[in-house]
């Protein structure tokens, strides 16, 4: 993956370490609330592809960063295979599974492939849902995949509309 530059070059000097040094707008001022990614993990606002048996394998040939999706991105792959598969069947079932599978799969491979970085965190990109007459037909959504911290400080990915950020 060609994200943009993580670590920006501050000194050329040998020996030094090279760290960006960012002024924080926010420093000194009175913290009202936090909401962590385990909060958001909790209450369901991000989940862990990495985590699922059925999206892991997939996001391991992408990222060797464990991958995040949030809940409203991964409701519209999902409300979108259920508009193809309406019967509630068991077979239904094994198909919106499947179609799930292929998106994620086309979400990770465009995140890869035909991004555009938004900053040093941050990359753009668009791909087809599924064509579907009741959802999204055949345009195209747009989708940001930002790396930053996970619980414990490790770098993960995650991907999220818009509107999520």
């Amino acid at each position: 993956v060609r994200w943009p530059n993580l670590n920006k070059k501050v000194s050329d000097k040998p020996g030094t370490v090279q760290v960006a040094i960012m002024n924080n707008f926010f420093a000194g001022a009175e913290v009202i609330t936090v909401f962590s990614l385990q909060d958001a993990l909790e209450e369901g606002v991000i989940l862990c592809l990495s985590d699922k048996e059925e999206h892991a394998k997939d996001c391991k040939q992408f990222y060797k960063f464990p991958v995040y999706i949030t809940s409203n991105l991964y409701n519209k792959h999902l409300t979108a295979a259920k508009a193809i598969f309406p019967n509630g069947t068991e077979a239904d079932a094994e198909k919106i599974n499947d179609l799930m599978g292929y998106t994620i799969f086309d979400m990770l491979n465009m995140s890869v492939r035909g991004s555009v970085a938004l900053n040093d965190q941050s990359v753009k990109f668009k791909y087809a849902l599924q064509d579907t007459p009741h959802t999204f037909s055949d345009t195209l959504i747009t989708n940001i995949a930002t790396v930053g911290p996970g619980v414990n400080g490790e770098p993960i990915i995650t991907f999220m509309m818009p509107e999520d950020q």
